[in-house]
């Protein structure tokens, strides 16, 4: 329940505002391009927490693949 209700929150958040409350705090945004600065949209941001779930499922290598990528970006960044 838990889960759905955070997958939820971060779905909704950067679908729409590009921001949760944490990425507001820092300055953060989850942005489609870098010129337009376009939030990502509902599709985008599912495909986005799915990423990051399996990544964390597959042992944490999808977040510890941003020590190897050029711009530290985990799968779900590179996506």
């Amino acid at each position: 329940l838990l889960a759905a209700i955070l997958g939820a929150y971060f779905l909704l958040s950067e679908s729409f505002g590009g921001q949760s409350l944490g990425k507001m705090l820092l300055g953060l945004r989850v942005v489609e391009d870098d010129k337009y600065q376009k939030p990502v949209g509902l599709r985008h941001s599912l495909i986005r927490i799915g990423l990051f779930a399996l990544g964390f499922g597959a042992g944490g290598f999808g977040l510890l693949a941003s020590f190897w990528d050029k711009k530290r970006r985990p799968w779900h960044d590179r996506y």
